[in-house]
């Protein structure tokens, strides 16, 4: 999952970008349960078992969000280094490049 595929999914399910999925999961669970008194309860398993499976969905995604932190944190910036020390090495090849677009 890319950063673009990734910041739709969070719009969809309306995760601030701060709040990590599996604490949405869990919030949604708790308001459920907190509501559940006005539930029956078949209604009310089916909401636990939904949310159940959502959070489970969630934490198969950390390893993605690891991935994606990482490389925003981490790598990018290094390849974005080593990209501007290849560039100062070799000023004029970007020029030249640059007129050659043109």
């Amino acid at each position: 999952m890319d950063a673009e595929e990734l910041a739709v999914f969070e719009k969809h399910v309306g995760i601030a970008a701060s709040q990590s999925a599996s604490t949405y999961a869990s919030i949604q669970i708790t308001e459920t349960m907190e509501h559940a008194h006005s539930l029956d309860e078949d209604t009310l398993q089916e909401e636990i078992d939904l949310w159940s499976n959502e959070l489970k969905a969630f934490q198969n995604l950390l390893p993605l969000q690891a991935r994606a932190r990482s490389l925003r944190d981490k790598e990018i910036p290094e390849l974005e280094a080593q990209l501007q020390e290849h560039e100062n090495d070799y000023p004029n090849v970007r020029d030249a490049a640059e007129q050659v677009r043109l």
